[in-house]
């Protein structure tokens, strides 16, 4: 049986990793928010934070995010958090005997960007570079599905999806390459 995770809080690192190669359209692009839209799709981090869970037991539980280095558990008991030692469970991460709560605290994120996730990231960020380009041209036309315009007797007739900034991961392609990073 697996204990059940009530919550995640994780802080904002101080900074996240540096990419090179991107166009300077990209540059212009918020470096931080392109990572948090990374992080926010997988389970790696690869800078360091604090991150705290509540977790309902009893079961087996292992953090949802890596790497990570647990620093402290407590378990609720008499309206206050005790400390408490949890065994490591079989496949990884603590058995947790009792119901709980328990409070899981832990260092996560560390060790090199892998080539596949820079890829990622500099596919996403040029991608987002043109959707804001492309988002300029249809600034009179919020939420437009079509848009047409004629020019010295050229017409123009555009259409697209009105939600295509939410799709940026897949249409990207940054999504196939973050895959083997979803899952902890």
């Amino acid at each position: 049986m697996n204990a059940l995770t009530i919550s995640q809080t994780e802080s904002i690192p101080n900074d996240y990793p540096a990419v090179t190669g991107l166009s300077s359209a990209a540059l212009g692009v918020d470096q931080n928010a392109l990572w948090q839209r990374i992080e926010g799709y997988v389970a790696h981090r690869w800078t360091a934070r604090n991150v705290e869970w509540i977790v309902e037991g009893p079961g087996e539980w292992k953090p949802l995010l890596i790497p990570a280095a647990v620093n402290q558990t407590d378990v609720w008991r008499n309206d206050e958090w005790q400390s408490v030692t949890l065994k490591a469970a079989p496949l990884g991460g603590y058995r947790l005997p009792a119901g709980g709560p328990y409070r899981i605290v832990a260092s996560v994120g560390a060790g090199p960007v892998a080539a596949a996730v820079l890829e990622a990231y500099r596919r996403l960020a040029e991608w987002t570079a043109d959707a804001e380009n492309a988002r300029i041209t249809w600034a009179s036309h919020a939420g437009a599905k079509r848009a047409a315009m004629n020019v010295d007797g050229v017409s123009l007739t555009m259409s697209r999806d009105p939600n295509f900034a939410a799709h940026a991961m897949q249409m990207s392609g940054a999504a196939d390459l973050l895959r083997s990073y979803r899952i902890p």
